[in-house]
């Protein structure tokens, strides 16, 4: 099962690609996926353990995506 987040605002796609570089590098990461258009991440780790992984993600988009922030969706099933 993954995890839908929307995004505060836009964010530049050089910043996009380099918190998905970092949030990749995680263990335990399965997919994740950033829909620039509609402004959602989509995330899904091997274990459905998601605080660690979240509260990372957090901060990468804050401190790399100039103070965007992030807020659950959906689950979206498979």
């Amino acid at each position: 099962m993954k995890r839908r987040y929307q995004l505060s605002k836009k964010i530049e796609e050089n910043q996009a690609a380099e918190i998905i570089r970092k949030i990749n590098e995680l263990p335990n990461i399965s997919q994740v996926t950033l829909d620039m258009a509609a402004e959602y991440l989509d995330i899904e780790t091997s274990n459905q353990e998601y605080l660690d992984v979240m509260s990372y993600a957090v901060n990468l988009f804050r401190k790399l995506g100039d103070g965007c922030s992030l807020s659950f969706c959906q689950f979206l099933y498979q």
